[in-house]
């Protein structure tokens, strides 16, 4: 797709729908498809991007396309206020929801920039947006990678813990020391690196008093 082609989608596609509810103000970037604005969570709706610990290939070298998927995000941002026009609520309670930063569509920028995927489980809203970015190798097609939905189903290397300690203490790809619990969402995912300094926690006063931070918990990064 040329570039006339790309500016004549991401003019079109505006709003999908009149939308029932939105809400507007600065945002904090979560993952490359997650923003929260006050306090709520929005789910770019229709677009799947990495997980930010997700690695990719790139020129025979590993990359951290999640985490570079979320800087593309807080570029497109840049402090400016953003709109989001709710069009549901998921599983995990966030919001389901289109942004804009002025005219801007994110989840049609993120796709078409290459650091998302169209997420044709739940439409093909963005298929063209992924065509154009495939077709000129643009960011994870630039090399190889797996689908953040196989990336999410993959099983965590089989690792034992302690008697007792079953807190997996992890380092992120913005070298933040995170705690997570047996039943946090990103718990299954976290494998333990010695070598990294990872380690396990027997209780979550003793992970704080190390220094390490809940997973769970209000960040930036």
């Amino acid at each position: 797709m040329r570039r006339s082609s790309l500016t004549a989608l991401l003019v079109l596609v505006g709003p999908f729908a009149v939308a029932a509810e939105s809400q507007v103000g600065l945002a904090s970037v979560i993952d490359g498809d997650t923003l929260k604005i006050n306090g709520v969570s929005h789910r770019l709706e229709k677009i799947d991007a990495p997980e930010l610990e997700q690695t990719c290939g790139r020129d025979g070298v590993e990359w951290l396309c999640g985490a570079e998927s979320a800087q593309h995000l807080r570029q497109l941002i840049r402090s400016r206020e953003v709109l989001c026009d709710i069009g549901g609520k998921d599983g995990y309670g966030r919001m389901l929801s289109v942004c804009y930063v002025g005219k801007r569509n994110l989840n049609a920028e993120m796709v078409a920039a290459g650091y998302a995927l169209a997420y044709r489980k739940y439409g093909d809203d963005f298929v063209a947006f992924e065509d154009h970015a495939r077709e000129g190798k643009l960011g994870l097609w630039a090399g190889t990678f797996v689908e953040p939905w196989e990336y999410r189903r993959k099983p965590a290397v089989e690792q034992i813990p302690p008697d007792g300690c079953v807190l997996k203490g992890n380092i992120n790809s913005k070298g933040v020391r995170l705690y997570h619990r047996p039943a946090d969402r990103s718990y299954a995912q976290t494998v333990i690196t010695p070598e990294k300094g990872e380690r396990w926690f027997c209780s979550e006063d003793d992970a704080i008093a190390a220094g390490w931070l809940p997973a769970w918990g209000p960040r930036d990064n």
